[in-house]
């Protein structure tokens, strides 16, 4: 089968978890015998991007546009908002990206097309896409349709004109894919309710543990060793989280700071734990180097202030069979079990992390940890992929 993928970063350009997930599914389909080309962005700055021409990594043919927008995707927080709204009616309407976009898959052929995040390609693809194939699946991994920054933050008043506009247009512009994948039921109930996707087979489907690590590791024996995992950025919660941690006078804990993806506010991150021996900072591990951590550590912290969708990081945790300190905001709760796999607290709340964190004793982690081991059960990357695959036969 001939299979196309456009999605808006691909590694090296990475964000987040959503880019590796379509990194190792691309090359899960190579594996499977498949053909499989990218279509992605070319990196910031970078002269003139493929148009058209591609060059196969791992054996996936990849092509790398550059977008002709005022800035490149990545570096969005970096202009005022004027400026990104400007860029926002620019992304819409790209017509010469799309036109260019839509040659190459022509020329490919492709049974089965496979959208991932468009922010930063264009929004007017999606029609044409589900011309081009004979099955179109998009997977939605945030509310980027729903809101242009692509976040929900907790707290947050919801359904001003301009986001109800937003909709309009961004629902118009997709209208209904063959399929649309939710890695959550909180992320598919938040866009039925808003009536995307009327005609589309709607299907949630778990991301993938990643193949990373397994779930027969061993408890850690660093039971307050303490590992976050992601972006240098605020929505994430890693500056209300190191803010907190200067507030609790307890040495018995330690905390591992994994950053990843290209843009974020490392200089912040420096100067908040400058003085404090029990920080570390890893900026852009590999990925086995991180994978490691996992498996090292004695719990996960994903403090978000934002409502997430279905974090990486809790998955890769949860394969490691370590336990999660979570912020409870969208759908993070139908990954951990309150006081089974970890801990919930209300995102934000100092009071409530600080007491959840001084539950973590040796006895509860080593609890969650065989209760992981009896009850978690992971999405093989092969078996994921094998669905993807199956809506386009």
């Amino acid at each position: 089968m001939k299979i196309g993928i456009v999605t808006n970063l691909y590694p090296p350009l990475v964000r987040g978890g959503a880019e590796w997930l379509t990194y190792l599914v691309a090359r899960e389909f190579v594996k499977q015998g498949h053909q499989v080309i990218v279509i992605t962005l070319a990196a910031p700055g970078a002269a003139g991007g493929d148009h058209g021409v591609g060059k196969t990594e791992e054996g996936v043919k990849v092509y790398r546009f550059n977008t002709g927008y005022i800035y490149h995707y990545l570096n969005a927080a970096n202009h005022a908002r004027p400026v990104r709204l400007f860029w926002h009616i620019q992304h819409l309407f790209n017509w010469p990206l799309r036109n260019q976009i839509v040659r190459v898959l022509m020329a490919a052929r492709c049974d089965l097309i496979i959208s991932s995040n468009l922010m930063g390609l264009s929004f007017n693809l999606p029609k044409t896409l589900k011309t081009l194939a004979k099955t179109y699946v998009h997977i939605a991994h945030d509310v980027q349709l729903l809101h242009p920054s692509g976040l929900f933050m907790v707290g947050e008043t919801r359904g001003g004109r301009l986001e109800s506009l937003y909709q309009s247009i961004t629902r118009w512009l997709f209208n209904s894919p063959t399929v649309v994948v939710f890695p959550s039921q909180w992320l598919e109930q938040e866009y039925v309710q808003r009536d995307f996707f009327p005609n589309s087979r709607k299907i949630v489907l778990r991301n993938p543990s990643l193949d990373f690590v397994s779930a027969d590791t061993a408890a850690s024996t660093n039971k307050f060793n303490l590992l976050y995992v992601g972006q240098a950025e605020e929505h994430k919660g890693i500056f209300w989280l190191l803010e907190t941690l200067k507030n609790i006078n307890d040495t018995a804990w330690k905390l591992d700071l994994a950053l990843t993806g290209q843009t974020g506010d490392r200089q912040r991150i420096n100067r908040l734990v400058a003085s404090d021996s029990r920080i570390k900072v890893w900026d852009n591990l590999p990925q086995e180097e991180i994978n490691k951590k996992y498996q090292q550590a004695g719990v996960v912290v994903v403090p978000s202030l934002c409502h997430e969708n279905a974090p990486v990081s809790i998955l890769l945790a949860l394969a490691a069979g370590t336990p999660v300190l979570a912020s409870n905001a969208g759908g993070i709760a139908e990954l951990v079990g309150d006081n089974q796999t970890g801990y919930l607290f209300k995102p934000g709340d100092q009071t409530e992390f600080t007491n959840k964190l001084k539950l973590l004793t040796p006895a509860t982690v080593a609890e969650f940890h065989a209760n992981i081991k009896n009850t978690y059960q992971p999405v093989p990357l092969a078996e994921y992929g094998q669905k993807l695959i199956s809506f386009g036969q």
